[in-house]
This record gives structure tokens, sequence and C-alpha cells, in this order.
């Protein structure tokens, strides 16, 4: 797997790195991409992870890898529920009709974990 590192001066506004995340984007030879957080603080986030083709979206943030999490679909999810699924699939660990708790409610595990295993 190819790697690259693109650190933009914390003081770009949020129009600028909107575009070169779009650019970013838009390159045929990259097919993933995330957008690690903490942003500085004048930078909207989630405006700035919308500019992520669905398709590129490796952190399962956009709208479109959301949507597919929710209707369950195939997609891009979070990596920790992902791999949380992946480990009671490979164990032969089925959820349906058990009592599941999450602890937490953040964007990356806790809501996506709750979503998934309610779509399980």
């Amino acid at each position: 797997m190819s790697f690259g590192l693109y650190k933009f001066p914390i003081d770009i506004d949020q129009k600028s790195l909107e575009q070169e995340v779009r650019n970013l984007s838009k390159n045929e030879k990259i097919h993933g991409i995330i957008v690690q957080a903490p942003l500085p603080g004048h930078i909207d986030r989630y405006a700035v992870t919308e500019c992520i083709d669905g398709e590129k979206d490796v952190d399962g943030f956009t709208r479109t890898q959301i949507g597919n999490m929710f209707l369950g679909h195939d997609g891009l999810w979070s990596c920790t529920p992902k791999g949380i699924m992946t480990l009671l699939s490979h164990y032969d660990i089925d959820v349906l009709g058990k009592k599941v708790v999450v602890i937490g409610r953040s964007n990356i595990v806790g809501k996506p974990m709750a979503l998934i295993l309610i779509n399980a």
C-alpha cells in the first residue's frame, strides 16, 4: 500500500483546505483519504470531510458512507466498528436478539457501532 501525508499550514483558510481535499479526492492514483482531527479551530472539519469522494472516505464520515451504514449497505465503515463486526463474525457470534451495550457516542466508534449492531 502506498501512503502519502499531506500537511497544510495551520493558518490555511477553510476554502483553500476544502479545495486541496477536493483535488486529492479527484486524483485517480489516490484510493483513500482520511482528514486527521483535530483541525485548527477556524476550520469546519465536517465541511472539509464532505469534500472527499464517498468512495475514498476510509473513515466512513461522509454523508454517503454514513447513509450506506444506516441503510445496512456495503461501504467504507468506521474502522473500529468494522473490526469488531469482523471479529464477531470470525468467532461465529450472532448478535441477533442479544442485548448489547455500547459505551460512548462518538462519531468514530460509538454511533457507528450502535447502528451497525442494530442492522445486524
